[in-house]
């Protein structure tokens, strides 16, 4: 079966149709298995269907074709196909994703991607370490334009829907509600996520889904 790719724009509460609004992450949100035989905006739709909670199961979480993450794909949000073409969900279906020629950092995001697969291929050290040289560059040309290669956790009382929050020795969580109220609310969530977990504060309960990977 043939892999949608889902990437989840950070910034997807601001986008209003321009493409240079765009934040492609380096790394896809959810990986999503779509039957060969469909179109190929079929696949896009059912990509996006599927990673949207209540569509099938009470979660994506529990949806076996999907590796998951957090919240629903939205407008704003990008799937790329196997051969790499990126698409922007739009508020009706679908559109190639074409950002300016002036801006310049998703083609660099995009020649990042290559090089990482490519020295995932490579058997030869030096290369390998050519390109990891390489991407080290690009990276910190990225860094010193203000653009987010990487996430960094929000302060707590900050931190909304989507947000990541925590430290080294707290652990690392993603924000799946909050301001939450009965407890049974926040209960019946929770049950939808893998190891998820409940937190209280002055404003109501919150339901946590913690990260396995150490943020850098």
């Amino acid at each position: 079966m043939p892999h949608i790719q889902v990437f989840h724009n950070p910034r997807f509460l601001a986008y209003r149709g321009d493409h240079d609004q765009i934040v492609p992450p380096l790394t896809p949100t959810a990986s999503v298995r779509v039957p060969a035989e469909l179109a190929a905006e079929e696949k896009l739709s059912a990509a996006y269907a599927r990673t949207q909670h209540g569509y099938l199961y009470g979660s994506w979480f529990q949806d076996p074709t999907i590796i998951p993450h957090l919240r629903s794909t939205s407008v704003g949000d990008l799937l790329a196909t196997e051969d790499g073409a990126l698409f922007v969900v739009e508020r009706l279906g679908f559109r190639p994703f074409r950002p300016t020629a002036q801006n310049w950092k998703p083609r660099l995001l995009e020649s990042m991607r290559k090089l990482e697969a490519s020295a995932e291929l490579t058997q030869n050290e030096q290369v390998k370490s050519a390109i990891q040289d390489s991407l080290i560059r690009m990276n910190q040309a990225l860094l010193t334009e203000e653009y987010p290669v990487g996430e960094i956790p929000q302060a707590w009382e900050n931190a909304e829907v989507g947000d990541l929050v925590g430290n080294d020795s707290l652990g690392y969580y993603r924000i799946f509600a909050r301001r939450l109220e009965p407890k049974w609310r926040a209960a019946l969530l929770q049950e939808h996520l893998p190891q998820g977990k409940m937190w209280r504060d002055s404003k109501g309960w919150a339901v946590l889904q913690p990260v396995s990977n150490q943020i850098k």
